[in-house]
């Protein structure tokens, strides 16, 4: 029943035009707690077929299987005509997300997981260097080759894998395929399966030297400069007509014709 149900998706996102989407999310804050996260994102549509077909949206995730510790929590968004379910673990530090992450990545369960996770945050930003495996999504269209359909058919336009990421402070530099509205930086995962590195680095500037004020400093001190340049300038060309007028006013200079 499973695989039925699997096929039965896959071909109504391509037929009939369903999307899904399934997120990794990664929410670091600039003390090193944040937020990990899975979500899984279905359409109107896409949600009949699935009731449809006897199966849960939840399980649209068993090949993404992020396996979260129990305290997680869940929850439902909506974001047009998009309904997102969300498994979220609340981390006070990147050590505790570190260990999450080893011990999903240790689980013969998780599917879908990190094979590298390396946080570190610290007053003057953070770092993350990462790299992260998933299944052939398109795995049901083998079973339909009659169908004359092949893995190409599926396309981001109807659905996508992607780990996205916010880092605290200013971007510094990321090998991200871009960067949202809302400034977090994305990836997008390849769906016939495979590995992808993640790297971004962030500046917070929390505990670096105010360079910005020697800067300033600089520049009132250069302004002072000149204007004390030429304003004693001035002065000194007031001083020599003065001197120059007094001399031709002199009677002793006058013609004594």
């Amino acid at each position: 029943m499973h695989k039925v149900w699997r096929l039965g998706v896959v071909l109504a996102l391509i037929t009939v035009g369903c999307r899904a989407e399934v997120n990794v999310v990664v929410e670091v804050e600039e003390d090193g707690s944040g937020v990990y996260a899975a979500e899984v994102g279905l359409d109107e549509e896409l949600q009949e077929i699935f009731a449809n077909f006897g199966a849960e949206s939840g399980d649209f995730l068993s090949n993404f299987d992020l396996d979260l510790p129990e305290e997680s929590e869940t929850s439902e968004r909506v974001e047009g005509d998009m309904t997102y379910a969300v498994t979220t673990f609340t981390f006070e530090s990147p050590e505790e997300l570190d260990a999450v992450i080893a011990s999903a990545s240790a689980s013969m369960d998780a599917s879908s997981q990190f094979e590298k996770f390396n946080l570190t945050v610290d007053e003057n930003g953070a770092q993350l260097d990462a790299e992260i495996v998933v299944p052939d999504a398109t795995e049901g269209l083998s079973q339909a080759e009659g169908l004359g359909l092949d893995p190409g058919m599926l396309t981001d336009e109807f659905f996508s894998v992607n780990v996205i990421v916010g880092m605290p402070g200013t971007v510094e530099e990321s090998n991200a395929d871009r960067t949202l509205s809302d400034g977090r930086l994305l990836w997008a995962l390849p769906l016939t399966g495979g590995k992808v590195e993640i790297y971004a680095v962030s500046t917070t500037g929390g505990g670096g030297f105010p360079w910005w004020i020697i800067g300033a400093a600089l520049l009132v001190f250069f302004a002072l400069l000149v204007w004390w340049y030429f304003s004693r300038r001035s002065d000194q060309q007031s001083v020599k007509a003065i001197h120059a007028a007094s001399a031709g006013a002199d009677p002793g200079n006058s013609d004594p014709s």
